[in-house]
């Protein structure tokens, strides 16, 4: 599965402060301060595969995390596919 997450990279969103605030509370209640150390690792230029390596965490929890990031609205998550396009239609003049 870990050659899955090479392929996705996660970015985190724009929110204002107190709605990342209740977001990030509620992360940390449901999976502790070690899911907050995967939210500031997120930054829209590296693998999932490569956050969970530098973090050295169990597979199964780090997708358990990002999903509920996902789904929290703290961020979204694209293919190294797509980003590479979205590179390429933005530096189009």
């Amino acid at each position: 599965m870990g050659e899955e997450l090479l392929g996705i990279i996660p970015a985190r969103k724009e929110m204002h402060a107190i709605d990342r605030l209740k977001a990030e509370q509620s992360l940390e209640e449901k999976f502790g301060h070690e899911a907050l150390r995967v939210y500031v690792k997120v930054d829209g230029t590296r693998s999932a595969e490569e956050i969970r390596g530098e973090l050295a965490m169990d597979e199964t929890k780090f997708l358990d995390i990002l999903g509920f990031l996902e789904d929290a609205g703290l961020i979204t998550t694209e293919t190294v596919f797509e980003a590479e396009f979205k590179q390429k239609k933005e530096k189009k003049p």
